[in-house]
């Protein structure tokens, strides 16, 4: 059955219809910033002139003064840059409607934290956090928020041993809870999880070093308004238009390689994704002369070898497809009247097809197909059942406690199946056939960044 037009399998027949406007790390907002000198340097990229309020100013804050947005992620991790800008994006709108900030005086940063011969991750947020600190003290800003996201190295304890100082705070916003959070004597001002992976004993740990915020998922940025602006500038740079959507369209988005608690990863290999793409065609074509499946796949997919090393080079920085993502097309092309659709993730091709796609299936309502997302990725698990019904969570094997937990959550309130290992289709919830339109992550823990501002001008 054929494979139509897999991305990155000739860089000149793929890539033929691309332009040269590409980005090299995951953020389609401002660039990121780097070493402390540059910190230091850097001109902030909103207006920072003083207005004069024009509406009635909370008690404590002065009219007109300057509000600074700080988004800190380990670099290429795509999922945590989604959940810091998605939290600096929530705590902005939420300081507007409680009238603290008018939106002009709002400006953000990004900082991809990359590490270096002459400086660790560790080392490089504490400078940043320094820089920060030093520009609030001379007055330059009334609020300074520092979001970070992603656990490991040690981020989140390095944030909490900032300085406690007034107009200061810091927020760290994990996908679970990982070792380096459990062992840190000090964590951030704020500190947001999801709430499935908190037991009651560890919560009672945790509360007496930070404000604990636990939530449904994790934070991220998805809203009409950011997946309208993709869509856009995904059209924008003429990259390849998504096929049609009819009943007979599934979408399938690959997961990947995956860290447990303890920072070891476990992995989703070549086997595992052949395996994968036969329960999906089992549970597709069963009721279909033919199938459309148009599949996408991330950064963490086909990352590593079984040994624990890094591909290298990086499939996906070299517009090559990865031997995962490969192996699933061509398992899932073997099966009479399926038609394969690759949209390989490549950094140099940004924005991605993922959003582009979740968009096709809300307009095309209930035309259309399952679309299956991977267990181990709670930002994919969390966004996509945010806005579409009939999705469907791959188990996978890369997939770990606090992953099945998060699953099990969102089985339990959600219009979401589960398609197991084993081949068989768990329908839990089919009364409950919609999005789940909870309150966001990103906006409860926006307001508990808020709280914490009026509670330090009471």
């Amino acid at each position: 059955m054929p494979v139509s037009e897999i991305r990155g399998c000739s860089a000149a027949h793929l890539y033929a219809n691309n332009q040269s406007d590409r980005r090299t790390d995951a953020d389609p907002g401002p660039p990121s910033i780097g070493s402390l000198q540059e910190l230091r340097d850097i001109s902030d990229r909103r207006s920072e002139r003083t207005v004069a309020s024009q509406g009635n100013g909370v008690a404590g804050f002065r009219p007109g003064r300057q509000f600074k947005l700080i988004s800190a992620w380990p670099a290429g991790n795509v999922g945590d840059g989604n959940q810091s800008t998605g939290i600096a994006g929530a705590i902005r709108r939420a300081l507007v409607r409680a009238n603290i900030a008018e939106p002009g005086n709002i400006s953000s940063e990004t900082l991809e934290i990359t590490g270096s011969p002459d400086a660790t991750k560790t080392e490089q947020l504490t400078a940043a956090c320094e820089t920060w600190l030093a520009r609030l003290r001379d007055g330059e800003y009334e609020k300074v928020f520092f979001i970070l996201s992603g656990s490991g190295d040690e981020l989140a304890s390095a944030l909490g041993n900032m300085p406690t100082e007034k107009g200061f705070t810091t927020v760290f916003s994990g996908h679970q809870l990982s070792d380096d959070i459990k062992n840190a004597d000090k964590l951030p001002s704020i500190t947001a999880l999801p709430k499935s992976s908190v037991t009651a004993e560890q919560q009672a740990a945790l509360e007496p070093k930070t404000k604990l915020v636990l939530v449904s998922g994790v934070a991220h940025q998805l809203s009409d308004e950011k997946i309208a602006q993709t869509v856009t500038e995904y059209h924008a740079k003429g990259y390849r238009l998504l096929p049609e959507i009819d009943a007979n369209t599934v979408a399938v988005i690959l997961g990947g390689d995956a860290p447990d608690e303890a920072g070891h990863f476990q992995f989703f290999s070549e086997n595992d994704a052949r395996g994968l793409a036969k329960r999906i065609a089992q549970v597709e074509l069963s009721e279909r002369k033919g199938c459309r499946f148009i599949v996408t796949n991330g950064p963490r997919t086909g990352k590593f070898d079984l040994t624990g090393a890094e591909c290298s080079p990086n499939p996906h920085r070299t517009e090559e497809v990865d031997q995962v993502t490969r192996a699933f097309v061509d398992e899932l092309a073997r099966f009479e009247g399926s038609d394969v659709h690759l949209f390989d993730f490549q950094f140099s091709q940004l924005p991605s097809a993922y959003l582009p796609l979740i968009d096709a299936f809300v307009q095309a309502g209930s035309n259309r197909g399952h679309i299956h997302v991977p267990g181990e990725s709670i930002s994919m698990v969390s966004e996509v059942t945010s806005v579409l019904s009939g999705v469907v969570i791959d188990e996978i094997p890369s997939m770990n406690a606090s992953h099945r937990k998060h699953v099990e959550q969102v089985l339990g309130h959600s219009g979401a199946d589960m398609l197991r290992i084993d081949g068989s289709l768990d329908i839990r919830a089919s009364e409950l056939r919609q999005a789940n339109h909870d309150i966001s992550a990103a906006d409860v823990i926006a307001e508990a960044a808020v709280s914490h501002i009026l509670q330090e001008n009471t």
